[in-house]
């Protein structure tokens, strides 16, 4: 899956990948597929709902934080 980032946030693409991995959560900033694009590719092949429901709450803490 891959989501657009909203304009005017606080981080782009590449800095709120960077900040992800630092609370174990893999996403990767659609720049390296299309330049024209601020926006993440998320991947949940090897994780349950579960964990999923779990990895995005943290990436939206890191967000309001960021905010």
């Amino acid at each position: 899956q891959a989501a657009l980032l909203r304009p005017g946030l606080a981080v782009n693409a590449v800095q709120l990948a960077a900040l992800t991995r630092r609370v174990d959560v893999g996403l990767y900033p659609l720049q390296r597929f299309d330049a024209g694009r601020d926006g993440l590719l998320m991947g949940f092949g090897r994780i349950t709902p579960d964990e999923i429901d779990v990895a995005l709450a943290r990436v939206a803490e890191l967000l309001e934080a960021a905010a």
